[in-house]
């Protein structure tokens, strides 16, 4: 962590297909339905992982993880397509405790979460079922997987 804050801790901001608007992927921004009664499961509860969507904080757009991934993918195509030859990623800062003319600051990257990833077969529902199951064990006293 040390190093990363010594560099330009670039974010990358990923723009909605709806609104036009971009922003960095939040974990606030995942939602997903619970059931209503029934039999709750060991460890999600009424928890329904399998529901589980993005929205943009913008304007209200749910994405399915095709359109999550597609909205990563096409923000950075268009910014290569642009010029932008580190595809999106904003620097947020020069480097700590350096002036932007002293030092050549080494580039870091910041805020790189599984909301990101675009590999076939990933998805929030796999997301949300690591946060539940370690939610749970949470509760069993094992705060390891938080």
């Amino acid at each position: 962590e040390h190093y990363t804050k010594l560099g330009t801790m670039r974010v990358l901001p990923v723009t909605c297909h709806d609104c036009g608007e971009s922003h960095v992927l939040d974990w606030e921004n995942v939602s997903w339905l619970e059931k209503e009664g029934g039999t709750p499961h060991p460890v999600f509860g009424l928890h329904q992982p399998e529901t589980a969507v993005y929205g943009c904080p913008e304007c209200g757009s749910e994405w399915d993880d095709y359109r999550r991934q597609a909205n990563v993918l096409q923000t950075c195509k268009t910014a290569r397509e642009n010029g932008d030859d580190f595809a999106g990623w904003e620097k947020t800062q020069c480097g700590e405790d350096f002036e932007p003319d002293e030092i050549e600051p080494i580039e870091t990257f910041m805020e790189l979460s599984e909301l990101y990833v675009c590999i076939p077969g990933t998805g929030l529902a796999d997301v949300v079922r690591d946060f539940l199951e370690a939610e749970h064990e949470a509760k069993s006293g094992d705060e390891s997987a938080r």
